[in-house]
């Protein structure tokens, strides 16, 4: 099967790589230089615009997979099955695993002591918050959740974390704050008092968590950044699990 990538980052050179080793025919194009293809492989951060959106189209049809973010560009230029990354649960939780292991990396970092004596808050309890949690609850932190959900806050007590309301952030010393949640749940006045020692970190998309934009250390698309193999493979195993089908 033929497969044109748009790439825009490391990862897709290595996808790239990984379909022509498992057999497909791929090539990375150019806006100009895209013909008709299977399969037409897009960023997950696109900042494509609409002239090359239209150029890219023209190179599709009803039956060719678009695999791509479902934005109303997309759906407005293109006819094919679009595969939407935001709606996968098998790359969501790959790539929160992904997200979570680089978070850990940059938490290690940025302590100057060990992730065992700290004490450590995590804000939001969905796929990221789970596997973070997780990782430093097993390297011995003192791990706090805030979850909006009862039924989260169960899941992280039977877990034998500590559950914590969002009215601790700037009342409590923590070590470390990371926010996955991607609304503005803490406002500049309670942003303020968080100790000049405490280490912020958010890993939620854009608007992310905190009103005061300069109140966190904006950590956005870990995985290409950092551990852009792992990305790759991430985006191959959604891309192989619906085509490997078409091609028996």
């Amino acid at each position: 099967m033929k497969i044109n990538i748009v790439s825009n980052d490391k990862r897709y050179e290595i996808l790239n790589e990984l379909l022509i080793e498992n057999g497909y025919d791929s090539r990375i194009v150019s806006f100009n230089d895209c013909n008709k293809a299977d399969a037409l492989v897009l960023p997950i951060k696109s900042t494509i615009s609409n002239a090359e959106y239209e150029k890219l189209s023209l190179m599709t049809d009803d039956g060719t997979f678009i695999f791509s973010p479902k934005t109303d560009m997309v759906e407005q230029y293109f006819k094919g099955k679009i595969i939407d990354y935001s709606q996968n649960e098998d790359f969501l939780i790959e790539n929160a695993y992904i997200t979570s292991e680089c978070a850990l990396g940059i938490i290690i970092s940025s302590l100057n002591k060990t992730v065992s004596q700290s004490k450590i808050l995590v804000l939001g309890y969905g796929r990221i918050g789970k596997y973070l949690a997780d990782m430093l609850f097993k390297l011995g932190a003192d791990v706090c959740i805030y979850a909006r959900r009862n039924k989260k806050k169960y899941e992280a007590i039977e877990k034998g974390l500590s559950i914590k309301e969002l009215s601790c952030v700037g009342e409590e010393h923590f070590d470390i704050i990371v926010n996955t949640v991607p609304e503005r749940i803490i406002p500049k006045q309670q942003s303020d008092k968080i100790s000049k020692k405490t280490v912020v970190i958010d890993l939620a998309s854009l608007p992310g968590g905190f009103e005061d934009e300069n109140a966190a250390r904006k950590a956005l698309a870990l995985p290409g950044k950092m551990k852009s193999e792992s990305a790759a493979r991430a985006i191959y195993d959604l891309i192989d699990r619906y085509l490997s089908s078409e091609r028996i």
